[in-house]
């Protein structure tokens, strides 16, 4: 006779493939839940820093005119320091947010 399919073995596989999923999504997102270091202490390479100093002048410098508002001003800081980040730093391998 065949079991039921609500048998106390079919409840134990199902947690363990739930467990293994939620393991597995929590390894391929680790970098998410981990806190990145501040873009100053990441400053080791020259072109990385004329880069930061660069691309964050320019934004200092809208923020300055008023042509950014703050939302505007933390969004374009953010992507200045992921893309100088990405292009010349060794932090990480993915692109700057778009």
């Amino acid at each position: 006779m065949a079991e039921k399919p609500d048998s106390k073995t079919g409840r134990i596989i199902a947690a363990l493939v739930l467990a293994a999923g939620i393991g597995a999504f929590a390894y391929l997102n680790r970098e998410s839940f981990i806190e990145p270091p501040e873009v100053e202490d990441q400053i080791t390479q020259p072109a990385l820093a004329a880069c930061l100093e660069r691309r964050l002048g320019a934004v200092e410098n809208m923020r300055a005119e008023n042509v950014l508002q703050d939302a505007q001003y933390e969004l374009f800081k953010g992507r200045a320091e992921a893309y100088c980040l990405y292009e010349f730093g060794d932090v990480d391998s993915s692109p700057p947010p778009q």
